[in-house]
């Protein structure tokens, strides 16, 4: 069942972030984007980490700096975090898998591309999770085009599983900005 997200102006009023202040603009909000790859996942801000939020709300108001890479455990709450994001900026959500597959078809590469460097913020989960040449092409293709762009990336490796997954120019271009370990239960198990 989806919950109506509480805004992260909310969030950062309930929870008195205190974070260095950046030069960038906080994410407008979106109501009409390009389609996106969505899941059927049951979200809302309440089932995010505290500690998530926190790092979610920093980053989306300028806070903290772009791009962001959130990692942990299955099940901890990193999709539904990315989820709930999309869901207030109605901005592009893909897997990395599928950014992978999708970036060697012609006629879909084109779209694809044209709609990630136009959103104002791209959400990518499972990163890592294939570790193979295609999916590291489409990563750093991605990365390359969002400098100095919000990109959230979302993954169950640590930053040292990046590096020894794929390479130091992968690992610097992802994990440059605000890094965070997101601990816990899987959230699956305890429903």
């Amino acid at each position: 069942m989806l919950s109506t997200p509480k805004t992260p102006h909310d969030i950062l009023t309930e929870s008195n972030v205190h974070c260095t202040t950046s030069s960038a603009r906080p994410i407008p909000q979106r109501r009409n984007s390009a389609p996106v790859i969505r899941l059927q996942v049951p979200r809302s801000w309440d089932l995010i980490p505290p500690g998530l939020r926190e790092v979610l709300t920093n980053l989306l108001s300028a806070r903290a700096p772009w791009p962001g890479y959130i990692f942990g455990n299955t099940g901890v709450g990193k999709t539904c975090a990315g989820l709930c994001v999309f869901d207030h900026y109605r901005s592009m959500m893909v897997d990395a898998s599928e950014l992978a597959d999708i970036c060697w078809v012609p006629q879909d590469e084109s779209y694809l591309w044209r709609h990630a460097q136009e959103e104002p913020l791209v959400i990518v989960d499972e990163v890592g999770a294939s570790k193979n040449d295609r999916e590291y092409q489409g990563l750093k293709r991605l990365a390359d085009m969002r400098v100095n762009k919000p990109i959230l990336w979302l993954s169950n490796l640590s930053p040292q599983g990046l590096r020894e997954a794929f390479d130091e120019r992968l690992f610097s271009r992802l994990c440059c900005g605000t890094v965070v370990e997101v601990q816990g239960p899987d959230q699956r198990f305890s429903r």
